[in-house]
């Protein structure tokens, strides 16, 4: 099971102090997320859906970093593993990396972090008719 977060600044550019950024980082992230994974979805039929969250980022001043940290928005997903077998998670690894390249390059990011992760378990709910509730890598109750 695999897990990825990747993070992505607003503003182009360095020293800006956050001026000309939007009053919803994490708005602007999702929308351009959903226009690239949609993308990778019409070639791939590989769903990289995600979680965005708005953050700030904080790294010395002598860099560029804002007194008050630099606006971003994180976008965290998982391989869900209804819908993503074992034997496919490379191919899911290189889609989340060509959907983080498509934002990087839509926001126009110099610089974007992006770090995957294992899962050591996974619980899916979902109602019965469609299967009811799932576990990988958990034991049952």
């Amino acid at each position: 099971m695999l897990k990825f977060e990747a993070t992505f600044g607003v503003t182009a550019g360095y020293g800006h102090g956050n001026a000309g950024g939007t009053a919803d980082p994490a708005a602007v992230v999702a929308r351009v997320w959903r226009e690239a994974l949609e993308a990778e979805f019409a070639v791939s039929k590989i769903l990289v859906g995600g979680i965005v969250t708005a953050g700030r980022v904080v790294y010395p001043a002598d860099f560029g970093c804002p007194d008050d940290g630099e606006v971003v928005a994180t976008v965290s997903g998982d391989a869900n593993p209804k819908f993503v077998e074992p034997d496919k998670l490379d191919d899911f690894r290189e889609a989340v990396i060509r959907v983080v390249e498509t934002v990087k390059d839509a926001l126009k990011q110099e610089r974007v972090q992006l770090v995957f992760a294992s899962n050591f378990g996974f619980v899916y709910y979902e109602p019965e008719s469609t299967g009811g509730t799932q576990r990988w890598g958990c034991a049952a109750d």
